[in-house]
């Protein structure tokens, strides 16, 4: 599991330190967004990243996606549901 922030480098690892993350943590400063803009989580109006989540499966492709609008957490049922149905999806492959 890795973290993505529009943050700089060093702001994003001070914080990630001061808040006791034990996830790896990567800058999409510059160009600013480009990750976020790719997986359709940059607003453009406002000028960053929104909040979201993106499950990836083995093969590369996007298994599930959320993105929370400004001032509302995600929900940490449905991640843990959608990592739950890819895990069952790859139980059932042949």
């Amino acid at each position: 599991m890795v973290a993505i922030s529009c943050d700089p480098l060093h702001s994003l690892r001070a914080w990630g330190d001061q808040e006791g993350f034990g996830l790896t943590l990567l800058s999409d400063f510059w160009p600013h967004g480009q990750v976020a803009e790719a997986y359709g989580a940059f607003d453009d109006e406002a000028g960053h990243a929104g909040r979201g989540s993106v499950l990836i499966d083995a093969g590369g492709a996007i298994a599930w996606s959320t993105l929370s609008p400004p001032g509302r957490t995600r929900s940490l049922t449905e991640h843990v549901d959608a990592v739950r149905a890819l895990a069952a999806a790859r139980v059932e492959e042949p």
